[in-house]
């Protein structure tokens, strides 16, 4: 953690690795829906996010650890194994972290970021030829996916996903 100011470290915290020696990493800030509420990137990243209100980060790691970080003194808030691989779509927003996995298709599970206790399935895709493409926040209880059948971008469709209680609120044509 660098003092933005000096640019002196501030903190410092090793990188988990898997037994194998392998290692990776991957590193989400916290969105809040004042991040969300302007402009932002096709991946949902926000061109000007609201740097003040939400000081943590996730840091998924290479042995699929998920661990809450503060960012402003680099204590380890919460952690919990068995999460995400580096490479999964991950979005931390609004006290939640979402975590889309490719099984058969793919599965949308959301963790409280406060408890990371159990994950709350929230969507699955409908059979194992949809694919995700794009993961964003789209509002304060709702993420919409881009999902596509195979590599056909004609069947791709814009989904949103209700985080409160979990599936799909509604599905919207969106070809190329």
């Amino acid at each position: 953690g660098l003092d933005l100011r000096t640019g002196d470290v501030r903190w410092e915290k090793q990188n988990p690795g898997k037994p194998e020696g392998l290692t990776g990493m991957a590193v989400y800030p916290v969105q809040t829906v004042a991040d969300v509420t302007g402009p932002a990137s096709t991946s949902g990243r926000p061109f000007a996010p609201v740097t003040d209100d939400d000081q943590r980060f996730v840091r998924i790691g290479a042995d699929r650890s998920a661990t809450v970080i503060d960012a402003t003194d680099g204590k380890e808030l919460k952690k919990r194994t068995n999460v995400a691989d580096p490479g999964d779509d991950v979005v931390a927003y609004n006290g939640r972290l979402l975590v889309a996995v490719a099984e058969d298709g793919y599965r949308l599970s959301g963790y409280d970021l406060d408890t990371m206790g159990e994950p709350a399935n929230l969507y699955t895709a409908p059979d194992d030829r949809h694919q995700l493409d794009v993961l964003a926040m789209c509002g304060e209880a709702r993420a919409c996916l881009l999902d596509s059948v195979g590599s056909d971008s004609q069947s791709t469709s814009l989904v949103a996903i209700d985080l409160e209680k979990g599936g799909e609120l509604w599905r919207r044509p969106a070809p190329e």
